[in-house]
């Protein structure tokens, strides 16, 4: 999976930016996905921090090790105040 890649893009913006760039994101990359293969992990990645965003539930669909991956972008949000300490108990 790519969460790696967005956390690093992601982890100095807001929770709306994030929230706003990576749908805006998902829908481009769906457009030339056919033309590259290895977008399509990229977009399943990106749905997976879109859901824990949006819910604060753990994706069925993901492994513990990658979902612990988000856990640099979720502490940032929580520093910023954009989310409640308490998510962060989804990561124990």
């Amino acid at each position: 999976m790519e969460i790696d890649n967005i956390v690093d893009k992601y982890k100095d913006k807001e929770f709306f930016d994030i929230i706003f760039e990576l749908e805006k994101e998902v829908v481009r990359l769906k457009l030339i996905k056919g033309r590259k293969q290895h977008l399509t992990d990229y977009i399943n990645s990106a749905k997976e921090v879109l859901f824990f965003l949006q819910s604060g539930i753990k994706p069925a669909g993901i492994s513990d090790w990658e979902f612990r991956k988000m856990k640099p972008l979720i502490e940032k949000l929580v520093e910023k105040g954009n989310l409640k300490k308490e998510i962060m108990g989804c990561f124990e």
